[in-house]
């Protein structure tokens, strides 16, 4: 398990957005759904709220390969409860660790 595995546990069962770099983006998100991809690979599915990304946007849901992820950090803001559009038991995902 990588690095940010821990802080990503802690930010799905207290609800709280989760801070780091990606592909040397910072980003905020709501992090809904960690696990393994079917390549076994740590992944999370988060709806982000701030920041950029490769497409463009700042908002909307995203997937990351953990391993890509540095600087993973708690924020002190929590978030309500689960975005409209999300999917338990995501199909994406082979395995499940954490989800909300």
């Amino acid at each position: 398990m990588s690095r940010a595995t821990i802080p990503i546990i802690e930010a799905i069962r207290s609800k709280r957005l989760l801070a780091f770099v990606y592909h040397g983006a910072p980003r905020i998100v709501e992090p809904h759904t960690y696990g393994l991809d079917k390549w076994q690979r740590e992944m999370l599915c988060a709806y982000q709220v701030q920041g950029l990304s490769r497409s463009g946007g700042a908002h909307g849901w995203r997937t990351f390969v953990v391993d890509e992820i540095t600087d993973a950090r708690l924020e002190t803001h929590h978030f309500d409860d689960a975005r409209p559009e999300y999917r338990r038991n995501d199909g994406a995902f082979e395995k499940i660790l954490a989800q909300l």
